[in-house]
């Protein structure tokens, strides 16, 4: 029987960063992220510094 893997999309409000910590903090060996919501022609501001 092959495991079944669930994941998460996680929230990009406070910074990549942050997505990246909390993706770590709830164990997860990867995350999702939308950069622009397809419902709007916004994005996110982009901070040089949040993407090291």
């Amino acid at each position: 029987m092959i495991p079944m893997k669930f994941g998460c999309h996680v929230s990009i409000k406070a910074g990549y960063l942050a997505a990246a910590k909390h993706a770590e903090s709830i164990q997860a060996s990867a995350f999702q992220y939308f950069p622009k919501n397809p419902r709007s022609l916004s994005l996110k501001n982009y901070d040089p510094e949040d993407a090291y």
